[in-house]
């Protein structure tokens, strides 16, 4: 019969603890990350302006109250209220395979559509930071 001394039962338990360890660790980070990369980015209004100028296949989508966007709003912009009642509803009907730019008054409104875009399951969401505001007084063009 062989004998094992405590230290070496030890180190053996320690050994395969550690691999142990990194197996699992290994299989929550990759699932972390992979959770993680479905996100939307911010964008400037200098990048939204690039695309209405160069008439990009993208979806501009203004999600301030009608009473807001009948002041002025960016060309070629759809309206969906992300506090009306049927914001996801009508976003359904989008293709989700195309680029979204997403903007407000100022920008908090776009982070909190541009996060419910991405979990609805569109692919490539941009948040224009500044919102309407910071369009205005970069003097881009105003659609009345």
């Amino acid at each position: 019969m062989h004998k094992f001394s405590f230290k070496t039962f030890f180190f053996v338990s320690v050994i395969l603890l550690g691999f142990a360890s990194m197996s699992c660790s290994n299989g929550t980070q990759s699932q972390a990350t992979e959770q993680s990369t479905k996100t939307y980015s911010n964008v400037s209004v200098i990048d939204l302006n690039e695309v209405v100028e160069g008439g990009n296949d993208v979806i501009i989508l203004d999600v301030r109250t009608p009473s807001e966007v009948s002041e002025g709003y960016v060309k070629n912009a759809q309206n969906l209220d992300i506090n009306g009642s049927t914001f996801k509803q009508q976003a359904e009907q989008l293709d989700k395979s195309k680029t979204v730019y997403v903007y407000c008054r100022s920008g908090h409104r776009s982070q909190i559509a541009s996060k419910t875009l991405i979990e609805m399951g569109f692919n490539d969401v941009r948040n224009v930071e500044g919102g309407f505001l910071a369009w205005a007084d970069k003097g881009y063009q105003i659609v009345k």
